[in-house]
């Protein structure tokens, strides 16, 4: 019987451990406050609308709320920002995003529907 218990116990505790393994592994994101999200030089902004509804500033994936405070900051480019809809998501929706973004910007939004060229 003290077998059985002493086996048991070696099972629980490398199961255990095998399991907190991936966790303790993974890296937390280490954040640079000093480091800025956007690059305030730039002539143009562009936002992009994924299909899957993900939205992205200049290549960057945003969540909606920190893109509204960018977009509202004092920051803007004197372009403007260019709106750049997945041709994936209906007229509707990208009316919808459009319409987002316009009202959560201190600046111009233009639909740019055509492909930009470098």
């Amino acid at each position: 019987m003290p077998l059985v218990l002493a086996l048991s116990a070696v099972t629980v505790t490398l199961t255990t451990a095998l399991a907190l393994l991936p966790s303790s592994l993974r890296e937390t994101p280490i954040e640079s406050p000093s480091v800025p999200l956007v690059d305030s030089q730039a002539e143009r902004w562009f936002v992009v609308r994924s299909s899957s509804g993900s939205w992205y500033l200049n290549g960057e994936p945003m969540a909606s709320n920190l893109l509204a405070r960018i977009l509202m900051g004092p920051d803007l480019p004197p372009g403007g920002v260019s709106f750049l809809p997945s041709s994936a998501r209906s007229a509707s929706l990208v009316a919808d995003d459009l319409a987002w973004l316009q009202s959560n910007s201190a600046g111009p939004v233009r639909l740019q529907l055509e492909e930009i060229q470098l």
